[in-house]
């Protein structure tokens, strides 16, 4: 039976492994960070590290993937909805490997719905917050998709209105 807490952290049980490690150590300088994960992983009801991980992502990718969904479609009813049940998926990136540091934000700007940027941003998503692949704010999606609420909405909540180090070195007018 699982131990953790309806939304659980993964970034929490990697510091608790690392804090569990340190600890091991002092006990015996050949132990592993394996050990420590494993240890932490039963702790809280699991066979292992693995088991742990993916019970995290389960739970994890139902709201996310509604989320993300409701961002990109502009549904705002929805995307209120899921951020009154859970205010940390603002904050949230999506889960997959194409999109790596994909915001809610990035999502809703890229699509043009300005209504729900501006959800976003009250609710505290970050307007300078970068994705991973091609390095850009939802600044960037707003302004090539030319849509100017957006763009005020994000710069009005202090994004970045140069943009530089994006991959393609055009910055958020480009």
């Amino acid at each position: 039976m699982s131990q953790l807490p309806e939304r659980a952290s993964f970034e929490y049980l990697k510091k608790l492994a690392k804090d569990r490690l340190n600890e091991l150590l002092q006990l015996n300088p050949d132990a592993k960070l394996a050990e420590a994960q494993l240890a932490v992983a039963r702790e809280h009801g699991f066979s292992s590290w693995r088991a742990l991980k993916a019970e995290i992502d389960r739970r994890g990718t139902g709201d996310a993937a509604a989320f993300f969904v409701a961002c990109d479609n502009g549904d705002i009813e929805k995307v209120g909805e899921l951020l009154a049940r859970d205010p940390p998926l603002v904050r949230s990136e999506k889960i997959d490997t194409d999109h790596r540091g994909w915001t809610a934000l990035h999502t809703a700007a890229q699509a043009g719905h300005a209504e729900v940027v501006r959800l976003l941003l009250a609710r505290g998503a970050d307007p300078n917050a970068r994705e991973a692949g091609d390095n850009t704010y939802a600044l960037h999606w707003a302004a090539a998709r030319k849509d100017v609420e957006s763009v005020r909405a994000l710069l009005d909540a202090g994004g970045d209105v140069h943009g530089f180090g994006d991959v393609h070195e055009l910055e958020t007018i480009g």
